[in-house]
């Protein structure tokens, strides 16, 4: 039996609830909408259902399919022109059975010739349905219009059976002629055991919903819609995961990865449940409770009373309960939906995303990669798949010279592993549907038998094709069309087996890159420790110093064409070989990215597509894509032939800059470089797209408007004024205008979010919205603002005021409110100011690396900007704020220092699990070591910092003692650190085999023991790792211990008073930190310079505010942030605390009223209000005398404005009640 609800909603998205409960009570198989009135950028999305659309172009119209997941359908196509307009139709096909759904408006005639046509490109058996306008008595109308007369002609000429049983399907007032828009046909070969039915509520609309039963016909069932999300992890039973290994007696029959990923499955279907289809019921609203459901119960008995016996009353009583529905449902809604954002709180973001998309009404932006043509899926997967290489072709086998003292060689580790492995998160997973949480759940014995498989792929590395399966999804390119296959961008889901393997070679791959680059090699992208400021950086520089320099710079922004997919493994094997990566590793990434076999989901059908045998392209998605092609693209830095050329990388962005006293001597610089790029590019295998490159002048010299043309690939780059780079909006006069508009346009649409959560008295806690500022707000108006130099004031005016308003929303001030109050209030930094935190804490990172080439290009950049008296731009502001000398810099970053174990080797630290509290720690302290650590010698390690010293202590108890004094700039953690690595020293000089390194700082333990190889890393602990390393292999047994501070325990003590005494000595060693060790002196800084500025501003406006405050202090902390009371509270006593609230005085003084008096005749400033109104006496009596009882201390007789800025806790709750009990609004 095939169901089918057919139904003019007028409006999906207002009646979109009432939808979902027809399909709950009904569950249609297929579903015929009219008159949906949505647009072409919103998506109706019912779970369990596929949507297929016709939308009107305007207002109005439109009809759409929502066929259910478990049938196979197809859409139909028809060749019929000249249709009229606003006409609507279209068809799809179930099994053997059209499906054919119109829709006509009133005013639009239908034609015989039209409905043949439609007729004749159907196959039978088929079912006509739709809305056409067509009133006839043959179907049960009360009269007859055009269309119902051209309707029966066309009936009485094609053997077409009508299913309407005479039942009016549209709701009207008893004094009307009963009315049927809404046909149902259907061939005579399946009328028979058609059922047709009108369901007696319209739900909303005016038309009522038809239910159609097919009986006598079953659809093709469809082949399961492909999901690489198989299992609930969410659910699954680890201790049965991990136990069903040992049932399953694995450890002989896993030899390679193919028995490995079986084993897994086979585990995985014992303990973890399979995902469900989408169900309904996990979309309901949390709006929608039992007393909606009694109101809509009473609605459909009354429709369903005026239906069976018509009348006035009966008509009435039907609209009246409509009425009462639509207002309850959204009264339900929009109370639930305050209650909701009164109740956000910023502890889990997760359910507060989830809580949001709940809310949702079902009408979307459709995800990208869901939204192709159904015809477009079949020509990606062709797009992507070449033809079999047979160069390429795989070795069978292959055995190298496996060395183990090439650290690139070196066999993976236990340890490198599971760290590798409890790094990643629960992904996308691949065609098998195994996850990361899979492989970290594994049992210690399956770990190391992955752990041997791995290594063996080193001395032969043949791969099952099973797991080199990838299932693509495409996601269409922002503004391209959606049917042409170039405008989706392919990523690739994996398997996260082969993802592991990825993820380990990427160690090593990184470090072999590392060595190739040199300091002065302008490739900044997928490098750890690098990143788009660092492109940003070289390339504004470089035109800022042009410009001072009275230069001519051309740039040109060259477009690579679908780089990653056309990297063909030969070639790249031979830029492997260049940089020296290993034979061994060439060949495991030939068996890798050769004879994948590619599959694409089609989005009609949910079936895979497939598979396409891929030899060539580097996976997107994977994490081993982007080192590979840095290293296949690195040699074109070697095309560089001319002084003043530069090739700029960030991945596949190639920028290419030529410099010169005057346009010709560029432009001829330009053209060279630029032909020796296309033949390198031909080499490569690449294509460069020549409309999408750009090229643009930079100059202070009038450049003639006819320029000589560039040309590559045989076309000429277009010149251009600006140009998009890496996000950044670049114009060739650096007055920054555009790039400025479009994030305050981005950071609008955030703000609106932020809106839509709250009022003035209702909805999210201020510090929520704070986060939430900083979140989605702040960084459109931090990115590139540190290289804002040539920008008027009134440009980055802009910005400030999209700032001003993101905070007015969030702390619910008035329009009126000075500015100064509002950072004040809010505890943020004008934007002035951050671009000089942010441009400190940028150029600060750079002197990590010594001869770092953006080092000497900002401060030149510093030099020409002072020469010029031009505005700074931040990031040379920076340079007269950072001084570099107590930095640590070294030629690699410590992340790529050290032998590759120091980063894998596992470290973990034991508490003794003493109470803090109890008086008998030192001697439980001396049970537990002895009961544990027997025979270990102790070494206890502390740190101070008092008044700004530092000091360090170490005492051993074979009474060894260390005090050291460190320089002042450390902060305490890493002067814990600095004791630790002493204590390491210590241990190898003394000789001490067996000993625990007692700390009472539990960060710096953790810092050590929970090590990430990252960029972050620091020398310090990256040294206590390497010596911890060297004494195990030495054969030293030393263990790490937490107590906790000031517990009695004697040595712990000892340690403490010698750090103290450290702290006090007058010389220090000559230490170097890292560039992070500063930045909080270095945001001090700033902080003061916006105090000063703070002040002399608050001179001039906002005097009250700035008179009964400090001016703002480090903390970034509002007075608020740890107040557990209702919005209003809060916002109240925010526009009571800046004096800008509605209060007749400020009314009058901002303009929006005459008079500055009270209802009482008294001038209605503040303290009349909340003191001495004599037509609120009472009230002003209780509030004067619950203050008093506070005990707090204010100066008698009371002013209102000390008892507003008190710090009291209680007084928000007490002014607010004041006001509610008063019915003052301020």
């Amino acid at each position: 039996m095939l169901k089918i609800l057919q139904w003019n909603i007028r409006s999906a998205i207002i009646n979109i609830q009432n939808l979902k409960l027809l399909i709950e009570d009904h569950s249609p198989d297929l579903i015929l909408l009219s008159e949906t009135w949505l647009q072409n950028y919103q998506n109706l999305r019912i779970p369990g259902y596929y949507s297929l659309r016709c939308d009107r172009i305007g207002r109005g119209g439109g009809i759409c399919f929502l066929v259910k997941r478990s049938l196979q359908f197809c859409p139909l196509s028809f060749s019929i022109v000249n249709t009229p307009d606003r006409f609507q139709y279209q068809a799809i096909k179930i099994g053997n059975m059209s499906v054919l759904h119109m829709y006509c408006p009133p005013d639009v005639n239908l034609s015989v010739t039209l409905l043949e046509h439609l007729l004749n490109s159907l196959t039978r058996p088929f079912i006509i349905c739709g809305d056409l306008n067509a009133q006839s008595p043959s179907w049960g109308s009360g009269t007859v219009n055009r269309n119902g007369s051209i309707l029966e002609e066309f009936l009485l000429g094609n053997d077409i059976f009508i299913l309407n049983n005479g039942d009016p399907t549209r709701f009207t007032s008893p004094h009307v002629n009963q009315s049927v828009p809404d046909i149902s046909l259907c061939s005579t070969d399946i009328g028979v055991g058609t059922e047709w039915e009108v369901w007696p509520d319209p739900c909303g609309s005016d038309h009522l919903p038809i239910l159609l039963s097919i009986g006598n016909f079953n659809p093709h069932p469809k082949l399961s819609r492909f999901s690489s999300r198989k299992y609930n992890i969410s659910l699954a039973n680890w201790t049965q995961y991990q136990t069903s290994f040992q049932s399953l007696n694995c450890s002989g029959s896993v030899h390679n990865l193919e028995t490995f990923k079986n084993a897994i499955v086979t585990a995985a279907e014992a303990s973890i449940p399979k995902r469900k289809a989408e169900c309904l019921s996990k979309y309901k609203n949390p709006w929608w409770d039992a007393e909606l459901v009694n109101t809509i119960s009473k609605r459909r008995e009354a429709f369903k009373e005026y239906l069976d016996c018509p009348s006035l009353t009966s008509y009435l009583k039907a609209k009246h309960l409509q009425a009462i529905a639509k207002f309850k449902i959204r009264h339900k809604k929009k109370i639930s939906f305050i209650n909701f954002c009164e109740n956000i709180s910023t502890s889990n973001g997760k359910n507060l995303w989830n809580d949001i998309r709940r809310f949702k009404t079902g009408i979307s932006v459709p995800p990208s990669h869901k939204n192709i043509p159904s015809t477009c899926g079949q020509e990606i997967l062709e797009l992507l798949c070449s033809p079999d290489f047979s160069q390429l072709s795989v070795p069978t086998s292959y055995i190298p010279n496996f060395t183990q003292n090439e650290e690139s060689l070196t066999p993976f580790t236990l340890d490198e592993l599971v760290i590798t492995l409890n790094s990643k998160k629960d992904t996308c997973p691949g065609k098998d549907g195994i996850t990361f949480s899979m492989l970290k759940f594994l049992p210690i014995d399956m770990k190391q038998k992955f752990l041997i498989i791995l290594n063996s792929l080193l001395e032969n590395p043949i791969i099952h094709p099973s797991l080199k399966e990838i299932v693509i999804l495409p996601f269409r390119k922002a503004d391209k069309p959606v049917d042409d296959p170039l405008s989706y961008r392919p990523i690739a889901l994996s398997s996260c087996i082969l993802k592991t393997l990825e993820s380990l070679l990427v160690t090593r791959l990184h470090r072999i890159m590392e060595t190739q680059f040199s300091p002065r090699d302008l490739q900044f992208g997928f490098r750890r420790g690098k990143s788009i400021n660092d492109a940003l950086c070289f390339l504004i520089s470089s035109m800022y110093i042009s410009l001072a320099r009275n230069e001519v710079m051309i740039i040109v922004f060259l477009d690579l064409r679908h780089a990653y997919d056309s990297v063909e493994f030969c070639k790249l094997k031979m830029s492997l070989r260049g940089a020296k990566v290993p034979s061994a590793i060439i060949a495991l990434l030939e068996n890798l990215l050769l004879h994948r076999n590619a599959y694409l989901v089609d989005p009609s059908t949910g079936k895979l597509l497939g598979p396409k045998q891929m030899n060539r392209g580097l996976p997107q998605g994977s994490p081993i894509s982007p080192v590979l092609f840095n290293l296949f693209v690195k040699d074109i830095t070697n095309l560089i032939r001319s002084t003043g050329v530069q090739i700029l990388q960030y991945a596949d962005d190639t920028t290419v800059i030529s410099t010169g006293s005057t346009i010709d001597s560029a432009h001829k610089k330009m053209s060279e470089t630029l032909q020796l790029i296309e033949e390198w590019i031909q080499e490569k295998g690449l294509q460069i797209s020549p409309n999408k490159s750009k090229a643009m002048v930079c100059s202070r010299k009038k450049v003639l408007l006819n320029l000589p043309g560039l040309r590559i690939s045989h076309s000429v780059i277009p010149w251009v004024r600006s140009a998009s780079y890496l996000g950044v909006i670049i114009q060739d006069s650096l007055n920054w205008s555009e790039h400025i508009s479009s994030m305050c346009q981005k950071a609008i649409k955030n703000i609106n979010i932020m809106k839509g959560l709250c009022r003035v008295w209702w909805g999210s806690h201020p510090s929520t919205l704070l986060l939430l500022y900083k979140s989605i707000v702040r960084p459109y108006l931090d990115f590139g603002s540190i290289f804002f130099g040539k920008c008027r004031r009134s440009i980055l005016d802009k910005l400030d005021r999209v700032q001003y308003a993101a905070l007015r929303t969030a702390l619910g001030l008035m329009k009126s409110t000075p500015t100064n109050i509002i950072l004040g209030e809010a505890k943020e930094l004008p934007l002035t100011y951050r671009r000089l935190w942010l441009a400190t804490k940028f150029f600060s990172k750079l002197h990590k690396e010594i001869d770092n080439p953006l080092v000497p290009k900002v401060r030149s950049l510093y030099f020409w900007m002072n020469l010029r008296a031009g505005t700074l731009a931040p990031i040379a502001q920076a340079v007269t704020l950072v001084d570099a000398k107590n930095f640590y810099s070294s030629l690699q970053l410590p992340c790529f220092s050290k032998e590759l174990l120091v980063h894998f080797f596992s470290v973990n630290y034991q508490s003794l699990e003493l109470d803090k509290a109890s008086p008998d720690n030192s001697a439980e302290f001396r049970f537990k070591c002895e009961d544990r650590f027997p025979g270990f010698h102790h070494v206890f390690t502390d740190a101070s910092k008092t008044d700004s010293r530092v000091g360090i202590g170490i005492y051993s108890s074979n009474n060894i003692s260390i005090s050291e004094r460190l320089p002042d700039f450390f902060s305490i953690c890493t002067a814990e650190l600095l004791a630790i690595l002493r204590a390491t020293e210590t241990i190898r000089k003394e000789n001490l085999l067996k000993c625990l390194i007692i700390s009472d700082s539990k960060s710096a333990l953790e810092k050590i023991s929970h090590w990430k190889n990252s960029s972050r890393n620091d020398h310090i602990t990256l040294d206590i790792r390497s010596n911890l390393l060297a004494l195990h292999r030495d054969k030293f047994l030393v263990k790490l211990v937490w107590v906790p501070s000031h517990t009695a325990i004697y040595g712990n003590d000892l340690a403490d008073q010698l750090a103290k005494k450290g702290s006090n000595k007058n010389f220090y060693q000559d230490l170097k930190g890292d560039v992070s060790e500063f930045w909080p002196s270095f945001k001090r800084n700033v902080w003061e310079r916006w105090k000063r500025d703070w002040v002399e501003i608050g001179a001039k406006k906002g005097r009250i505010y700035v008179a009964m405050t400090d001016s703002p202090h480090f903390s970034t902390k509002p007075w608020f942030q740890y107040l557990d009371l209702p919005r209003g509270y809060i916002t109240t006593l925010c526009r009571l605390r800046s004096n800008h609230c509605s209060s007749p005085a400020h009314l009058q003084k901002i303009g929006v009223v005459n008079s500055d008096l009270c209802e009482c005749g008294e001038r209605g400033d503040l303290n009349h209000i909340f003191l001495s109104c004599h037509l609120n006496a009472i009230n002003c009596s209780r509030l004067y005398s619950d203050i008093l009882k506070l005990n707090i201390n204010l100066t008698l007789p009371l002013n209102i404005s000390d008892v507003i800025f008190s710090t009291d806790p209680r007084i928000p709750r007490l002014l607010f009640n004041f006001l509610r009990s008063s019915n003052i609004k301020l």
